[in-house]
């Protein structure tokens, strides 16, 4: 630890770490998208088709706090495509994996 208490050598900063997904599969067109939200009684809730700036541009639920209030929980959904290849297929493994998270409102 160096003399401001936060890590690494006198006078360089700790390292900064980042994790990196390749092979990921656009969710454009499956039956659920990178995310997806959901009203507490598990009613999903229409966010329009950019999602949350998914594309850059603003999203229709930053200029609607009503919908934005409606979220309890939010849903992530990834696809990855392997280099791998099924012996019995022929066809790249997928491997997906999805996740919520709760929040309380």
């Amino acid at each position: 630890m160096d003399a401001s208490g936060v890590g690494g050598t006198l006078g360089q900063l700790p390292a900064v770490y980042y994790t990196e997904v390749q092979n990921l599969i656009d969710p454009t067109g499956m039956s659920q998208g990178l995310f997806t939200y959901f009203e507490a009684n598990g009613n999903v809730v229409n966010v329009g088709t950019n999602g949350i700036g998914y594309d850059g541009s603003a999203a229709p639920i930053v200029s609607d706090p009503a919908t934005l209030q409606k979220i309890d929980a939010i849903k992530v959904n990834l696809s990855t495509r392997s280099s791998q290849v099924d012996m019995q297929t022929g066809q790249n493994v997928v491997n997906s994996i999805a996740t919520i998270a709760e929040l309380e409102n």
